[in-house]
């Protein structure tokens, strides 16, 4: 799977280079609207290299990529509430089950609904 990215490389102070990224959002698609209003432009790999091509003349036609992804290529489970902290890693973060997860403290309140790649 593939996100349009856009990248720059600059220099904040002299001799100091910095290379900073972004992913680029587009509308949610209807299962992503239920829990938020954007998501990852999602690239399949025919236009993947439309999108990175360096000597695109007329960058403002891929304008047209920038579409919610179609509705079958994610799909919505539950996930535990340590998702919710970047203080949390770990493969235990991608697992979930239909019962509630609990959180670091043993609670199950707050039990978010997440999405995935479906497939």
């Amino acid at each position: 799977m593939l996100f349009a990215g856009l990248y720059e490389s600059w220099y904040p102070e002299r001799n100091q280079p910095e290379v900073t990224f972004t992913i680029v959002t587009c509308a949610a698609n209807a299962v992503i609207a239920k829990i938020h209003d954007h998501l990852p432009v999602v690239l399949d790999e025919r236009v993947a290299e439309d999108w990175m091509n360096p000597r695109e003349r007329d960058p403002l036609s891929l304008k047209r990529l920038l579409v919610p992804a179609p509705h079958d290529l994610v799909a919505m489970r539950p996930a535990s509430p340590l998702v919710n902290s970047v203080r949390n890693e770990g493969p235990a973060l991608l697992e979930f089950s239909e019962a509630a997860t609990p959180d670091l403290f043993g609670s199950t309140r707050g039990v978010i609904r997440a999405f995935s790649w479906a497939g």
